[in-house]
């Protein structure tokens, strides 16, 4: 026998799963990464690093996209 609170449940976990898989791709391909963000952030490599390269050279690029990515995904679920 199907009760209410079955179907309730499962609606309540589709609703809950699907704001932030959609926030988040909206956060990291839409709004919450530019391009330059997302050219810059890696690492150094280590013969990069041995020819004098700043080993947190991609620390400014990757903290600015974490930054705007969650700025992203607190709009979305504020919307929600």
């Amino acid at each position: 026998m199907t009760t209410i609170e079955q179907p309730a449940t499962l609606a309540a976990f589709g609703s809950i799963w699907a704001v932030p898989a959609v926030g988040h791709n909206v956060a990291d391909r839409v709004f919450g990464q530019s391009d330059h963000q997302a050219a810059n952030k890696s690492t150094p490599t280590s013969e990069d690093v041995a020819a004098g390269a700043n080993p947190r050279r991609g620390w400014a690029a990757c903290l600015a996209h974490v930054g705007q990515y969650h700025m992203v995904m607190a709009a979305v679920l504020g919307l929600v």
